[in-house]
């Protein structure tokens, strides 16, 4: 792919994705408290308006009730071996150490917030190899 191509597939995606970028700005000023503007919700003229912001903090309690305490994870062992436990619980200890390396509060919070105010939550996961042969499952929030 050559540097024409490049800015070519630029373009095309931009002017693709431009109507939902647009709207995604206007969901998050209208969230941080931007209400009036002349393209989507022109000011009133020749008087006073008292607007109430009531987006904040409906979405700030709804994210706080829906992720303000993280899930738990519990691996139920295939049968009632000592070795089928043992293994249940090194399963459980890997997913644990999963969540806090990838600190999956935080993304579960924005992706949660991302819900309300874009109507989109996206988690990205991939796996990131070690240079000794093992890796690691990682995730982030996309927005």
């Amino acid at each position: 792919m050559d540097r024409s191509a490049v800015i070519d597939l630029y373009a095309r995606l931009r002017t693709t994705w431009a109507g939902r970028n647009a709207e995604y700005d206007t969901s998050r000023r209208r969230y941080y408290g931007e209400h009036w503007d002349a393209a989507t919700n022109p000011a009133p003229n020749n008087r006073y308006s008292l607007t109430l912001n009531y987006l904040k903090p409906v979405v700030d309690k709804s994210v706080q009730v829906l992720v303000g305490r993280m899930p738990a994870i519990q691996v139920m062992p295939p049968g009632v071996e000592e070795d089928e436990r043992r293994f249940a619980e090194q399963l459980e200890g890997v997913l644990y150490g999963t969540w806090d390396k990838n600190n999956a509060v935080e993304v579960l919070q924005r992706t949660a917030w991302d819900c309300f105010v874009l109507r989109r939550g996206i988690i990205q996961y991939w796996w990131e190899p070690y240079e000794d042969g093992g890796g690691c499952a990682r995730f982030k929030n996309v927005a």
